[in-house]
């Protein structure tokens, strides 16, 4: 099999994904029509791509020494794959039907195009604690103004030319954001991710770290080459619902530390990347 410059495709990074890759490509596998998938494994030292080539033969999948989700996504572009793009992290679940009418919408648009499906958080096996911070954040400004996607993205061609090489960075989908503009960026609140929370509350700390890291790092490299952060509009209808005390308390404080520790490691200049292993 080679990559074929005519398909949409779907664009997933794997670094050690070995005990939810299976789930994530049969979730999309099952389902698929009319698009590729190309997986490029990482600096694996686990059998993510081995499991990949025996139990999905319709996957493309390759492999570089280097662990880095942005070398990984270069290397899958210098393939040529078609347009649109879907970049799908590892661990994300998007159903095949759902992801062949993501990109038919996306490759419909003769303007760039940015389209962001919502997400729907897995809580199980999630301790109480991680349960308030999610539904307190779920109540915020940010989800309530923006929508939110986690780890999944699409770009027509148009969008995609707004850049050039893809650049080393914590948060991809916000460095994204920052360089298609409001107007050719839309929300699908109709055709959702699968997220699955982290399950302690340690975990979720380690998360929202690595979120907040992210933004420090993007913020310098935006200012660095003189880009622009514009935020995204979105059709979500703020819900007047009220929290008790104690969602708004950990949501707090889970956000407190996190910035803390985010503030701490760039000073210091210490971005090693933050990964959630309790749903792994």
């Amino acid at each position: 099999m080679t990559v074929k410059a005519d398909l949409p495709t779907v664009i997933i990074a794997a670094y050690n994904e070995a005990s939810v890759i299976d789930e994530t490509l049969r979730t999309l596998v099952n389902e698929s029509n009319g698009f590729q998938i190309l997986v490029v494994c990482n600096g694996c030292t686990d059998n993510t791509e081995s499991k990949i080539k025996e139990n999905f033969k319709s996957v493309l999948c390759y492999s570089i020494d280097t662990a880095s989700k942005a070398l990984a996504i270069r290397h899958a572009e210098s393939l040529q794959p078609g347009f649109p793009r879907l970049y799908l992290d590892a661990d994300i679940l998007l159903r095949g039907k759902d992801a062949t009418y993501l990109l038919g919408v996306s490759k419909r648009c003769h303007s760039p195009s940015l389209l962001i499906p919502s997400s729907q958080v897995n809580f199980e096996n999630c301790s109480m604690w991680v349960k308030k911070f999610y539904r307190a954040w779920y109540h915020s400004p940010y989800v309530k103004g923006q929508g939110y996607g986690a780890g999944a993205y699409i770009l027509n061609q148009s969008a995609r030319s707004h850049f050039e090489q893809w650049p080393d960075l914590i948060a991809d989908d916000a460095f994204v954001r920052s360089r298609i503009d409001v107007s050719y960026t839309q929300i699908d609140h109709l055709h959702q991710v699968q997220v699955k929370a982290p399950k302690t509350l340690w975990s979720l700390i380690k998360v929202k770290t690595r979120s907040k890291l992210g933004n420090f790092q993007l913020r310098k490299f935006n200012q660095k080459h003189g880009f622009n952060s514009p935020k995204i509009k979105s059709t979500v209808t703020p819900d007047k619902k009220r929290l008790n005390m104690s969602d708004k308390f950990i949501y707090f404080t889970v956000n407190s530390i996190a910035y803390t520790l985010a503030k701490f490691k760039s000073t210091i200049g210490n971005e090693k990347w933050l990964r959630d292993e309790s749903n792994r």
